[in-house]
């Protein structure tokens, strides 16, 4: 279901490597990070390469507003183009989507993130508008960043500060890790028997889990 993260500006916090390793696992095919650079210019910068990601982040000046994603693919091929986020509203902005809009008619081989956003009109996001429209069509949260440093968020509740104030998440993906990398593959059963031979602590389903956590979780729950 992607991970996406929003981070307010003058926070110095950085993603650790063992965050950036968990959020690629269970979201693999493919980071985008935008921000403001030195100069007070919107950039973003994309890649299917999960050694690339280390880089982009360390690019991004520390006390700069940034969004980060990590992509799931749901709609859309597994391309650079189709990594978040997306410019929108005339390029002033730039937004990411957590989540999936199954009604969303996406445009060409668009994802349905950025064919939704394509609809978007105005000058700067209306973040009620984009609450009803995503409840709608899906389900999810989106976030914002403007040319001017300021950061939107769509169904922010849904999501959790993981620093009040500072850093924005739409869910645990820096913290969880598929359940077959959380132990050992001598543990119990072989891989592939022990990913069903547990329930999910939640909805009590036999699937893959994650470890969030004390917890094990199926995607949906994660």
């Amino acid at each position: 279901m992607c991970l996406l993260i929003a981070k307010l500006a003058n926070s110095n916090w950085i993603p650790s490597k063992e965050e950036q390793t968990n959020a690629w696992n269970s979201n693999p095919h493919g980071f985008g990070a935008a921000w403001i650079n030195r100069k007070g210019e919107l950039v973003y910068q994309k890649t299917l390469r999960q050694k690339d990601v280390a880089g982009v982040i360390r690019s991004i000046p520390k006390a700069s507003p940034c969004l980060l994603h990590w992509r799931l693919a749901t709609h859309g091929e597994k391309t650079v183009e189709n990594c978040h986020p997306f410019p929108c509203f005339g390029g002033n902005w730039i937004g990411a989507h957590n989540g999936v809009l199954s009604r969303q008619v996406c445009i060409d081989d668009k994802t349905d993130s950025e064919s939704f956003l394509m609809t978007l009109e105005g000058d700067s996001p209306d973040v009620e508008d984009i609450e009803q429209r995503v409840d709608v069509l899906g389900y999810g949260k989106f976030a914002f960043l403007s040319n001017e440093g300021e950061i939107r968020i769509a169904n922010e509740d849904e999501g959790s500060w993981r620093i009040d104030g500072e850093v924005w998440q739409s869910n645990a993906g820096l913290d969880s890790v598929p359940w077959y990398e959380a132990y050992p593959r001598g543990f119990g059963f072989g891989l592939r028997q022990t990913a069903v031979s547990l329930v999910c602590d939640y909805c009590h389903t036999h699937a893959p889990l994650w470890q969030v956590g004390s917890d094990l979780m199926c995607k949906n729950c994660k």
